[in-house]
């Protein structure tokens, strides 16, 4: 439900995780300004991310966790994807508009095909990039974590410096390396 939804986004946004959620309310792709999808946007939330879906008994959120999840961060991005088992909803340009200025992300069928559009958070950075931060952010907290524990000790000079600047430029050469940067 919507406020179980809000919930979870509020736990969420402080902690260094991602929450896909899913609503069938058809005021989200209205210009009612008190749905789920309106507040999530007020609230600037970057670590969730709202999908509309009409169909009873899919889930759209459960189908991108499925395709998103096993990917390399860094190496996709999730706009004009399909889903699967997803069926594609049917929306008139002003229903999708207000749904893409609500930062809420759909399921429609382009070309014969059924894709997602979008890929936002509720607070319009696209979804693919946050997991990927956070991706570049823990292969750093990693790679300093062995470096402290292996060494006996971090000398401040130019070589010890020097060990933390490879792990850092190893972290950011991975991201190079999977696409995202």
């Amino acid at each position: 439900g919507e406020d179980e939804i809000k919930q979870a986004a509020a736990w969420v946004q402080t902690r260094r995780k991602f929450f896909v959620a899913a609503t069938m309310n058809s005021d989200v792709r209205s210009s009612v300004a008190t749905d789920v999808g309106s507040y999530l946007q007020g609230q600037s939330y970057t670590r969730t991310a709202l999908y509309w879906n009409n169909r009873h008994m899919q889930h759209p959120d459960a189908a991108l966790l499925g395709r998103w999840l096993p990917l390399d961060p860094g190496s996709y991005t999730l706009m004009y994807k399909t889903l699967t088992g997803i069926t594609a909803t049917k929306s008139n340009p002003t229903q999708t508009g207000y749904l893409s200025g609500k930062k809420v992300n759909y399921y429609i069928t382009k070309a014969g095909e059924g894709i997602v559009i979008e890929g936002f958070t509720a607070q319009g950075e696209f979804q693919d990039t946050i997991r990927f931060v956070d991706w570049v952010y823990a292969q750093i907290q990693e790679g300093l974590f062995v470096l402290l524990r292996t060494e006996p000790k971090i000398k401040m000079t130019n070589a010890g410096i020097a060990k933390v600047e490879n792990v850092i430029k190893a972290a950011l050469q991975a991201g190079v390396e999977a696409g995202g940067f």
